[in-house]
């Protein structure tokens, strides 16, 4: 492990560098996987208090029994549109989401999935790798609906970045005159955030900064979303995928 003191957010880290590069080569299919694994539990549960307190219902009237079925039955069934409309999505690379509480249910599964991962012993990075690429594809499948302005866009690298890398990807985004900011992490990108009122942002960073940044911005500000590569550790001389920027930055700008 290197000597550079790491973020709090990386004080659990074990040192394993072979995992930290695995979990970042996570496929879109374990969230969606674990997020099938959470609604089935949660179906479960309703369905077994619905058993256990029916007899009770039934005593005051049998409607009250049976809207409680009705109403675990209605929960399932927007659940489980939900996730076929989002593996979909992932599966045909097109949207098939119509308009339900989309930010609700994406959170709730996202907690859920996390809860059965550690159950699993399946690492956060590893589960949010996979998250960020369901969202970049849901972005991606929205890209005939994106128009912004240059200056409507900000870049947000961390400082973690190889000094080389670096160079590279600011000169990129520089080229297409995109906003650009170095952070120091999460925090400080949330607060650049609330000071630009971007329209649009690309991100790159940890898991754990990318998900917290989906999850917390508003749906209505896209987030394309770069995982760095930790092959030395985390918050130390990380690398990125160039081609995974420029594919981000032509699709904002519509550049093929």
């Amino acid at each position: 492990m290197n000597n550079k003191q790491l973020g709090d957010k990386w004080q659990d880290w074990d040192g394993n560098l072979e995992e930290s590069i695995r979990d970042s080569a996570a496929s879109e299919w374990l969230f969606l996987l674990l997020s099938f694994g959470w609604i089935i539990l949660i179906e479960a549960g309703l369905i077994f208090i619905w058993f256990m307190i029916a007899p009770k219902l039934l005593q005051i009237h049998e409607w009250f029994e049976r809207g409680f079925l009705w109403l675990i039955i209605g929960i399932g069934a927007l659940m489980l549109l939900f996730f076929i409309q989002l593996f979909l999505t992932v599966k045909f690379k097109r949207n098939f989401l119509i308009f339900l509480p989309f930010v609700s249910l994406r959170n709730f599964l996202w907690e859920g999935c996390v809860r059965i991962a550690k159950l699993l012993n399946i690492s956060y990075d590893r589960l949010g790798n996979s998250f960020v690429k369901i969202n970049n594809v849901l972005l991606e499948t929205k890209a005939s609906s994106f128009f912004f302005k240059e200056d409507e866009i900000l870049v947000l690298f961390p400082r973690c970045l190889k000094k080389e890398v670096s160079r590279l990807a600011n000169s990129l985004v520089k080229s297409v005159s995109f906003g650009c900011f170095t952070v120091g992490g999460g925090t400080q990108a949330l607060k650049l955030v609330k000071e630009k009122k971007p329209k649009a942002i690309i991100a790159v960073a940890c898991e754990r900064d990318l998900v917290r940044g989906i999850l917390d911005l508003p749906f209505s500000i896209p987030v394309y979303a770069i995982p760095n590569k930790r092959i030395e550790g985390p918050c130390n001389n990380t690398t990125i995928n160039i081609k995974e920027l420029q594919k981000a930055i032509n699709l904002f700008s519509h550049t093929k």
